[in-house]
């Protein structure tokens, strides 16, 4: 059996965060993740972009909008 997992987070208090806890917490999760990975729990990792970058598609009255 396979899972998808989604994180999510406040953008506006992630990007108060100081430079250094950023940094720790990025490296914190490629650890996290890199075990996983070599357990043979995780197969792929992925990231959309940023609210303000990305794009909603939503069905309408039968069409993409």
């Amino acid at each position: 059996m396979k899972y998808l997992c989604f994180g999510y987070y406040d953008q506006k208090a992630f990007d108060a965060l100081p430079k250094a806890e950023v940094t720790a917490l990025v490296n914190k999760c490629r650890t996290h993740d890199e075990a996983l990975h070599q357990s043979g729990r995780l197969l792929v990792v992925g990231a959309l972009a940023p609210p303000q970058r990305a794009t909603s598609v939503r069905p309408r009255q039968g069409s993409r909008s």
